[in-house]
């Protein structure tokens, strides 16, 4: 116990003298200097004063001797010395201060505090030898009950006190050993917790990302290198309200957003950002950033903060209005020559069919000219897609419109080409009514032509392609479903993004950019809607468009 421990160290021999040694010495200095005053004892008596020099000498050797070296069961010959001083003392003072006995309890209680349950041992054996020592020393044996109740009742007493001393001190012991074992799991913990630290540290400001922690009272916690270079961009201080600045521009680069609605006071009102774009910065230095936000809650619900992760896609920004500036010029700059390309194949076509015209036509010249006005068609229709893609994010001009309508347009464009192909344009209707939604008619038309168009171009001859619709519970459900190639997972993931074409359709040359699903998608997300693909090698692709704000079944627009 670290009460009667000496320890490794030199200096914890004081701690133990101060301890256990230094009361003893106190009493028995105190009993001795009692037989100066007027009591009938000699100070000069050899047995009162080998008691004293045997207590002194234990005190001595406490302090000397380097018990830290030694082990830990040799100090006990110190609380023995202490019992034959006691001894010693008690014989010469008994008949006229009986109680000098209780100088015994020192020792007895350092035996069965420090040494366990060979410490009662010898605290009993002890105790028997202090009250006998009298009776010894006079040769002499104990003669009535009274005499015997003096050699019997201390030990019995000290053999109470040694015992609830030793329980005492096991209980100390066991709540040691859990408090050092607690204290080392807790060493560990808060050293695993300090590597952590670093190592989150470390990754928050390795990664090109700006994340922001703000505690449930929306005070800042943690943020790392990126964040506090978004917040100084937008004017601010990332760790001072109002989290807010004058440089802060809509994902169009030209719409400044008020204060309130920028990201940290949006996410801190308890809004959940979702990849939201921003133009942030003086205009020489201007970077766009996305950023996600959400609360931090624990299992019960408690709020324990805001976390907020923004990163910079101002290179990606660049590429993407660059791409479609190239495309848009290009498109625009093909475009022109073409229309008089396609302009001077009517004229030359209607010179040769005039009343006037020299001579017969040759056929074959004539199956020529078809040709050329086809595939000019056909690249013509190639830059609209093209410029379509442009122009794919342009806000729709919305009003009731019947759909059912529109998928008629999109199955009868469709069966001009299936049926070339022997191939079958079904158009289902679960119910006789009209399905009504308020949309843009001639963007969404383009739509679905895109994908009945994508359904036949992958289906094989012979084959039919269904078109089905709902309206219902407040959305329009569309399902275009084929019987082709179908696809796997990892093309499954890639089929609307631009230029995308599978290995199918580049091994049998399927003629288009990869722009249709691409376009379509836009098209639909731009009215709040989604498109989902549910596809197998073995059966065929099924589209389902979904369209939310169903309105009232009535009226065509």
């Amino acid at each position: 116990m670290p009460l009667l421990e000496v320890g490794t160290r030199p200096r914890g021999r004081l701690k133990v003298f101060i301890r256990a040694q230094l009361p003893l010495l106190v009493g028995t200095v105190f009993v001795v200097a009692l037989t100066a005053l007027p009591i009938p004892v000699d100070v000069g008596s050899p047995l009162l004063l080998s008691g004293l020099a045997v207590v002194l000498a234990a005190s001595v050797l406490v302090l000397a001797v380097p018990w830290e070296r030694l082990p830990a069961i040799a100090m006990i010959g110190v609380p023995l010395l202490d019992v034959v001083g006691v001894a010693l003392i008690r014989a010469e003072l008994l008949p006229v201060l009986p109680s000098a006995g209780m100088l015994s309890i020192f020792p007895v209680l350092w035996l069965a505090f420090a040494f366990g349950r060979r410490g009662i041992v010898v605290a009993v054996l002890a105790t028997v030898f202090i009250t006998s020592f009298p009776f010894v020393y006079r040769h002499d044996a104990p003669d009535d009950l009274l005499d015997w109740a003096n050699v019997v009742t201390l030990p019995v007493l000290i053999v109470g006190v040694a015992l609830v001393v030793n329980f005492a001190s096991a209980q100390l012991r066991r709540s040691r050993r859990r408090l050092v074992e607690a204290n080392e799991a807790l060493t560990e913990a808060l050293a695993r917790s300090q590597d952590e630290a670093l190592l989150s540290r470390a990754i928050l400001d390795t990664v090109s990302t700006g994340v922001a922690f703000f505690d449930a009272s929306n005070r800042l916690t943690l943020s790392n290198r990126h964040a506090q270079e978004f917040a100084s961009l937008v004017g601010f201080e990332l760790g001072r309200p109002p989290y807010s600045g004058d440089r802060v521009l809509s994902a169009d680069r030209s719409s400044p957003i008020p204060p309130d609605e920028q990201i940290v006071p949006r996410a801190l009102r308890g809004e959940t950002l979702v990849d939201h774009v921003e133009w942030v910065g003086p205009p020489d230095r201007q970077r766009a950033i996305v950023a996600s936000s959400s609360r931090v809650r624990r299992a019960d619900g408690e709020l324990l903060g805001t976390v907020i992760v923004a990163y910079d896609i101002t290179e990606l920004a660049h590429a993407i209005e660059i791409r479609e500036e190239f495309l848009s010029t290009v498109s625009h700059e093909l475009r022109t020559p073409l229309t008089n390309v396609t302009g001077y194949l009517e004229l030359l076509a209607d010179a040769l069919e005039a009343p006037g015209a020299p001579g017969p036509v040759d056929p074959a010249a004539r199956g020529y000219l078809d040709v050329v006005a086809r595939n000019a068609e056909l690249l013509r229709r190639r830059i609209d897609e093209l410029l379509a893609a442009t122009e794919s994010t342009l806000p729709p001009v919305k009003r009731p419109t019947n759909l059912t309508e529109l998928l008629r347009g999109a199955a009868s464009a469709a069966r001009r080409v299936a049926d070339a192909k022997e191939q079958t344009v079904e158009l289902r209707q679960h119910t006789d009514a009209e399905c009504v939604i308020d949309l843009d008619p001639e963007r969404i038309a383009r739509a679905l032509r895109e994908v009945v168009d994508n359904a036949v171009k992958f289906s094989a001859p012979g084959t039919t392609i269904g078109i089905s619709h709902d309206c219902a519970d407040g959305r329009a459900t569309i399902s275009i479903t084929d019987q082709g190639v179908g696809m796997g997972r990892a093309e499954q993931t890639r089929i609307f993004d631009r230029f995308y074409r599978t290995p199918y359709a580049r091994r049998h040359a399927v003629q288009g950019f990869g722009l249709g699903l691409t376009l379509a998608r836009s098209i639909i997300a731009s009215h709040d809607g989604s498109i989902a693909v549910q596809s197998d090698p073995a059966s065929g692709t099924t589209m389902t468009i979904t369209l939310p704000h169903a309105a009232p079944r009535g009226s065509t627009g």
